[in-house]
């Protein structure tokens, strides 16, 4: 039997989602309804794009389809030009697990091991390390972590699905993350330094959080999305 044939990548346009919708469970004896709506959203390699919205507006559906982690109900999502969409449930799952990295809660850990120990059970430890220590801290890496706030759990994630080789990395932000925003012009470094391809999911936009597009969402559709001068940041 011969082997299957790897799927044509296309490095012009790193994300590209089409017409994407999702459907979720409503009331009690009521219709299934639409948790995205014809969503229309472009990446470009390299850039960091913010992703803005509530709690209701889809910003974290969008984030969970493109990490695998929510199936849609209709539409298409290409990453790198590859259709994942259009693959089995399981084949899709298993490539976005090798190609796009998430930071989508607080990190796992093991409470009897320093965070820095708990980094270096991974992958790319020693990047990790970097990276965290540019996100917010090296005195981090010390700390059990029991001892670690909500904020900095988290940005162990970020730093993991930073650290990782995948093409595309997809951070839902925490209020946390909103309320302490010491990471926020170091992911910036970050993804300058390694070329990264970020999608960063906040409730509201924040200067300190220099960003390449935005895209605004409200009720599972995509209100305005459009590029942004970096220098003079989000208006």
């Amino acid at each position: 039997m011969d082997a299957a044939v790897p799927p044509t990548r296309d490095l012009a346009t790193a994300i590209s989602v089409r017409r994407l919708c999702t459907t979720g469970a409503g009331a009690a004896g009521t219709p299934r309804v639409h948790a995205l709506r014809d969503v229309d959203v472009d990446v470009a390699p390299g850039t960091l794009t913010l992703v803005e919205g509530g709690p209701e507006d889809g910003v974290g559906e969008l984030l969970r389809c493109l990490a695998g982690r929510a199936t849609p109900a209709s539409g298409t999502v290409r990453v790198f030009g590859v259709d994942v969409t259009a693959m089995p449930g399981t084949e899709r799952r298993l490539w976005l697990d090798q190609h796009v990295g998430a930071a989508l809660g607080a990190a796992p850990m093991l409470d009897y091991l320093t965070i820095g120990e708990n980094l270096d059970l991974g992958r790319d430890a020693a990047r990790s390390r970097s990276v965290l220590t540019r996100l917010i801290s090296p005195a981090l890496l010390d700390l059990m972590p029991g001892d670690a706030t909500p904020l900095e759990r988290w940005v162990v994630e970020l730093a993991r699905a930073l650290s990782s080789q995948r093409d595309v990395t997809v951070v839902d932000v925490p209020a946390t993350g909103v309320g302490d925003p010491r990471w926020m012009p170091q992911l910036r470094s970050v993804v300058d330094l390694y070329s990264r391809t970020v999608l960063v999911g906040m409730k509201g936009r924040d200067p300190r959080l220099p960003c390449d597009a935005v895209v605004v969402m409200r009720g599972g559709m995509v209100e305005s999305a459009r590029p942004l001068d970096r220098e003079a940041g989000p208006s």
